[in-house]
């Protein structure tokens, strides 16, 4: 699991961690929540925050526009 390399794009298993490192943003099984990390590279399934989905499987990506917005494709 890691931070995007530049491309202002997230896929699954890649987060955004708060400056502390207690949570991550991002893509798990290609759903988009807020999870529990512990470290570092060390991300959690415990989901804090989720962002509805139908129940039909998808790809889905993060990505962080130009205009800085932050959008779940």
């Amino acid at each position: 699991m890691c931070v995007s390399t530049g491309s202002g794009r997230l896929d699954n298993n890649q987060f955004i961690y708060s400056p502390s490192k207690l949570y991550a943003a991002g893509m798990m099984n290609n759903q988009f929540a807020i999870y529990r990390a512990y470290s570092y590279l060390n991300v959690t399934s415990t989901r804090i925050w989720t962002a509805s989905q139908s129940s039909t499987a998808q790809v889905a990506f993060l990505a962080l526009q130009s205009d800085r917005n932050l959008v779940i494709y």
